[in-house]
């Protein structure tokens, strides 16, 4: 198994597209879940900010945990 990361599922202008949170990623789903929880606050924030600043259209549909290989096509990272 990879790595686990934070990700986003974002729809802007009609198409859906992933990013990648960037603090890092977590050795088990349950590591990632554990932090996302804990630190929902500051990831909201920074989502909502990187939003503002690259797709002010855009709604979030999901944010989550996944293993990094199985997100294709690689989204950006904020």
């Amino acid at each position: 198994m990879g790595a686990f990361i934070i990700y986003a599922t974002l729809m802007a202008n009609g198409m859906i597209g992933t990013i990648e949170f960037k603090k890092g990623s977590f050795n088990s789903e349950p590591e990632c879940t554990k932090y996302l929880t804990e630190n929902n606050q500051i990831i909201i924030q920074t989502l909502q900010q990187y939003i503002a600043r690259k797709e002010p259209n855009a709604s979030v549909l999901f944010v989550g945990c996944a293993e990094k290989s199985k997100l294709i096509p690689k989204g950006e990272t904020i």
